[in-house]
């Protein structure tokens, strides 16, 4: 296949910007794909910005006339600031003040996630079916009076089939299987040393720190008369 690009940008009042870019060539390991996009907006408030980006790369490879493999990366980052709450004078006069304690404690959320995903799939006369495996991280902070710190770590693999046997019914067999874990671990560190213009942010003596680990896994078969 021949290569095959994609790019548009626009601007807008409060800050708005807006971008995203695609492109798509043949290479020695099959049809590599990138797509990228960033997105970012003062608002009309202070202290009010909001940003991502977002970057997907993938590649689809035909390993024989009936099996594929691809794989594909994806990573995003983000970062939200918290204008806070305002009076009600505030409010009908619409000014677009931030609250003042959120803008000398430099409230925000940042976060970045990753993932990675592969699948071999196989399809023939009367058959078809996959099998995938994927690995997914997600670091944040939350930036207050206090400061709180997430990370979640997620990883699985699961399998299908569908089958449709050659007989006078319109018989269709679907399976499958899933496997799936999880961990999340959270930080709450004080950071009351904090001084003007920047309250918040500061590590000091943590005072609280969870884990949390869940596992799911599923099974199923399921037959369908469909028209042919």
């Amino acid at each position: 296949s021949e290569p095959q690009g994609l790019f548009r940008a626009e601007g807008g009042t409060d800050g708005l910007l807006r971008g995203q870019l695609s492109a798509s060539l043949p290479s020695p390991f099959g049809t590599a794909s990138l797509q990228a996009s960033a997105f970012s907006l003062d608002g009309w408030r202070d202290f009010n910005r909001q940003e991502v980006q977002r970057v997907l790369a993938r590649i689809d490879a035909p390993l024989s006339a009936s099996l594929t493999h691809t794989f594909h990366v994806q990573a995003s980052n983000s970062r939200v600031e918290i204008t806070g709450t305002q009076s009600r004078a505030e409010i009908l006069a619409r000014s677009p003040a931030a609250n003042a304690f959120t803008r000398l404690a430099d409230i925000e959320r940042r976060a970045q996630t990753w993932r990675l995903a592969d699948r071999v799939a196989y399809a023939a006369p009367g058959w078809k079916g996959d099998v995938g495996v994927f690995l997914a991280r997600t670091d944040a902070v939350f930036t207050r009076r206090d400061l709180s710190e997430d990370q979640s770590l997620e990883f699985g693999a699961d399998a299908r089939a569908a089958f449709e046997p050659n007989t006078s019914l319109p018989l269709r067999l679907d399976a499958g299987a899933r496997l799936q874990q999880g961990r999340r671990d959270a930080v709450m560190t004080l950071a009351g040393d904090g001084l003007p213009p920047r309250l918040g942010g500061v590590r000091t003596q943590p005072f609280a720190d969870n884990r949390l680990t869940a596992r799911a896994g599923a099974a199923w078969v399921q037959a369908d008369l469909e028209p042919r």
